[in-house]
């Protein structure tokens, strides 16, 4: 390591050999203190095991409650959990890792609760609309 002359605040920064360890700063030198890197969330992969994980949870809520046809009346809860499960979904894409084959599941769950939660919403409108011409409606 180098002595630098530019203005650094004391802390731990990574060597420039890239030996993955931090080395101590103390504002105007660098000292013999040495420390372990620790890899982030996003290096190991934990990150990305968790968007999956919450991606399979709300695609597959989704994709169970459409499967089991719920009431019109209840479409916002397979549409809401289709959408959050297909965000979560992209976001785990997204972050850098190896991709999960359970994202697959996870997308498929969401899709399919996103579908039958706007056929349940078009479903609860035409009713509504029925009910309004009789006379009473929601």
């Amino acid at each position: 390591m180098t002595e630098s002359s530019e203005i650094f605040p004391p802390g731990w920064y990574p060597q420039e050999d890239d030996s993955g360890t931090l080395r101590y700063w103390n504002g105007s030198a660098y000292t013999e203190y040495r420390a372990p890197k620790f890899p982030s969330a996003v290096e190991t992969g934990t990150a990305k095991v968790i968007f999956s994980a919450l991606a399979l949870g709300f695609g597959g809520a989704a994709g169970g409650m459409a499967a089991f046809g719920l009431p019109v009346l209840l479409f916002a809860l397979p549409l809401g959990l289709g959408i959050a499960g297909a965000a979560l979904s992209i976001v785990a894409l997204l972050t850098p890792g190896k991709n999960d084959w359970f994202l697959v599941p996870a997308i498929i769950g969401a899709i399919v609760g996103i579908v039958v939660g706007i056929d349940g919403y078009n479903q609860f409108s035409d009713a509504s609309a029925g009910l309004e011409e009789l006379g009473g409606g929601f």
